[in-house]
C-alpha cells in the first residue's frame, strides 16, 4: 500500500511514541526528532495552579516513591498535591534505556520544546478546573507566542468554550469517545467555533471502518460544514492511508511507522583532506562527538549533548545508542564505497579513505 501525503497533513506524535516514560521532556524532545510536526501533550492542574504534564487524573507510587503504573484506586489527584511536590517525582519506567529516571515534566518545558525544534503544540486540556486551567495554559501559549502554531484538544465541548473567550485563531478540536461513533449533535457544537476540528476515536480498532461507516452521515455532515476531520491513535500505515483517502488531515500517531519518508535519526560525517569531522543530527544542533580516523576507518564515540542546558535532553545520545547495531545504516557520497559497524561503543565507518559527506541513519 502506498499513499500520498502532502504538507496539509497534520502529524502528531501521541503519547506512546518514544522510548521514554510518556508526557515527560524526554519523550517530547525525542519525538520532535522523529520528524513529526506536532507534538501532543495533556495537561493537569495543581491545588495551587500550576499546570504540569500527564494523561491520568492522578499518580500511582511506587515503593521507592517513583510514579510507577497507574491504579485509579490507589492513587494521587493533581488536584490535591502542589506544584512543587509534583514536579520532585520521578518516572520508575525506562531507566535502564536512558541512564536516569526521567521527572515530571511541567506546561512551560513542553511548550518551550514544541517552539524550539519548531513543531505545532497540540494541547490536550483535561477536565479538572477548568477556568483555572485555561487561563493558566493561555498565559503560557501567549508568552512563547504560539497562538498561532498551536491546536487545542478536548473530550468536553465546556473546555473549549472556555478557551474561544481568550483566543478566536486557535484550532479547537472535540474528540468524541472511543469506538462511539460520531453524531450531528458533535458537529453542531463545534460548527460555531468556525475554524474547528473533530476528533474521531475509531482506532486503532481491527476494523476501524465499521464506526467509519457508522458515522457516515454525520462525517458528510462535518465536510458540508467545513469542520475538519482527524484521527485519534493511529498506529498502522494502512489505517492511516485508509483515513486519508476518505479526507482525514489530522493524525494522533501511536507507532513511529513514519509515513512520511524521513530516516528517525541521522546525522553527518565529513571526510576531507584525511581528516574527518562529526557535521549533525538531523533535526538538532546540540550534538557532538569524537572522531578517530585510521586510513579508510573513522571511529565515533561519545557522542553528546552540547548546548541546551536544560537538562531534559542530555539522555537522548544514550537512548540511540541503546538502540544500535539492530537498525543502523549509512548513505554514501556519490562514487564513494562505505559500510558502518557498531564497535562496542563507537561507531566504526568504513569510508575506503574517500573524501566526501556520509549520512548514518540510526532507526528508533
Amino acid at each position: 500500500m502506498h499513499c500520498n501525503f502532502d504538507k496539509e497533513i497534520m502529524n502528531t506524535a501521541y503519547s506512546q511514541i518514544t522510548l521514554a516514560p510518556i508526557n515527560t521532556a524526554e519523550h517530547f524532545q525525542l519525538a520532535a526528532h522523529l520528524g513529526f510536526n506536532a507534538l501532543k501533550g495533556d495537561v493537569r492542574i495543581t491545588k495551587d495552579n500550576k499546570l504540569v504534564m500527564c494523561h491520568d487524573a492522578g499518580i500511582t507510587l511506587d515503593e521507592n516513591g517513583r510514579i510507577g503504573r497507574h491504579d485509579k484506586d490507589n492513587r494521587l489527584l493533581f488536584t490535591n498535591l502542589t506544584y512543587d511536590y509534583v514536579k520532585s517525582l520521578e518516572y520508575a519506567a525506562e531507566y535502564d534505556a536512558m541512564g536516569h529516571y526521567a521527572r515530571v515534566c511541567d506546561f512551560d518545558t513542553y511548550v518551550r520544546i514544541c517552539k524550539e525544534n519548531g513543531k505545532l503544540v497540540y494541547i490536550t486540556l483535561r477536565e479538572d478546573k477548568i477556568s483555572e486551567l485555561v487561563f493558566e495554559v493561555m498565559k503560557t501559549v501567549r508568552k512563547y507566542h504560539v497562538e498561532n502554531h498551536c491546536v487545542i484538544n478536548s473530550f468536553t465541548i465546556e473546555a473549549l468554550r472556555e478557551v474561544r473567550k481568550y483566543s478566536d485563531i486557535i484550532p479547537l478540536s472535540q474528540v468524541i469517545s472511543y469506538r462511539e461513533p460520531l453524531t450531528r449533535e458533535v458537529v453542531d457544537n463545534v460548527i460555531p467555533f468556525k475554524n474547528g476540528i473533530v476528533t474521531l476515536f475509531f482506532c486503532p480498532e481491527k476494523d476501524p471502518m465499521k464506526y467509519w461507516d457508522a458515522s457516515r452521515d454525520a462525517i458528510e455532515y462535518a465536510k458540508a460544514n467545513n469542520v475538519t476531520l482527524h484521527m485519534a491513535q493511529v498506529r498502522s500505515y494502512k489505517d492511516y492511508c485508509d483515513m486519508v483517502s476518505r479526507g482525514v488531515t489530522g493524525f494522533h500517531i501511536t507507532r513511529a511507522f513514519l509515513p512520511y519518508t524521513r530516516t528517525d535519526i541521522q546525522f553527518a560525517v565529513r571526510v576531507e583532506g584525511g581528516r574527518a569531522s562529526f557535521e549533525n543530527i538531523l533535526g538538532s544542533d546540540r550534538m557532538a562527538a569524537d572522531i578517530e580516523q585510521t586510513g579508510g576507518e573513522v571511529y565515533i564515540r561519545n557522542i553528546c549533548n552540547v548546548g541546551s542546558g536544560y537538562g531534559y535532553d542530555d539522555a537522548l545520545p544514550l537512548l540511540w545508542l541503546s538502540k544500535l547495531p539492530f537498525d543502523l545504516s549509512v548513505n554514501c557520497t556519490e562514487n564513494s564505497d562505505c559500510s558502518i559497524t557498531f564497535n562496542g561503543k563507537a561507531l566504526c565507518l568504513n569510508t575506503t579513505g574517500r573524501d566526501g559527506m556520509y549520512y548514518i541513519n540510526v532507526n528508533i
